[in-house]
């Protein structure tokens, strides 16, 4: 008798948050920023994180074709970029049922999968970056990378002067290039399009040749 076996699948462990909608604004992992929080469930999404001291997922919606903003309940679309960042409230002010202003703190890059909509909360179905999304490299090329955005930061502040001198001691405590990556993006004078796209791309290297490419073309 021919005996089958069934190869099984390994599934993606996924989880669901509360979250919050933002528009054209990206907080990355490490980084404490205020920002406007519009429309009803985003609003009680942070209130109630705020209250409960849990973390909250933060969703970038895309910006659309017509320009159409966010009606009063927040609810234009679940047009959203597919990573997301869980992050921490610190401080809240809350303006009216419909507006409020936060300070984040960025925790971690997530997936978005899926988005259920109510009227008052927004239920996210997440999965963390896997090793594969990440990709690997080596102690070496950690170092070597590390060594290299070094320098096109010293370019970068030699061209633009206005920045903070404190920022190149700051910037030497990181020691892994996933945290130098996101501390430079966050902390530089660079476009919002720039920021989002750092956020965005999981493969760390990738993203390591991504922002050394805004460096450059910053300083020429």
């Amino acid at each position: 008798m021919e005996k089958k076996t069934t190869k099984r699948k390994t599934k993606k462990a996924t989880a669901k948050t509360s979250a919050a909608l933002l528009q054209k604004i990206v907080v990355l992992p490490g980084e404490m920023l205020f920002s406007e929080v519009d429309g009803k469930p985003s609003v009680s999404a942070v209130m109630s994180a705020v209250d409960s001291g849990d973390s909250i997922l933060l969703m970038i919606e895309k910006e659309s074709e017509n320009g159409e903003k966010p009606d009063e309940n927040g609810t234009i679309n679940k047009n959203v970029y597919e990573i997301g960042i869980i992050a921490r409230v610190r401080q809240v002010i809350k303006v009216s049922d419909k507006l409020a202003r936060a300070l984040f703190e960025g925790v971690s890059r997530t997936k978005i999968l899926n988005i259920t909509e109510k009227k008052t909360t927004f239920n996210v179905e997440v999965a963390a970056l896997t090793q594969e999304d990440m990709g690997t490299y080596t102690p070496e090329e950690n170092e070597a990378m590390c060594r290299n955005m070094a320098s096109s930061v010293q370019e970068f502040l030699r061209v633009n002067p206005r920045v903070s001198k404190s920022f190149v001691n700051k910037m030497k405590r990181n020691a892994a290039i996933v945290e130098l990556i996101d501390f430079v993006a966050s902390n530089l004078p660079i476009e919002f399009e720039n920021k989002l796209m750092v956020l965005q791309i999981s493969n760390i290297m990738e993203r390591y040749m991504y922002l050394m490419g805004v460096l450059e073309n910053e300083c020429n």
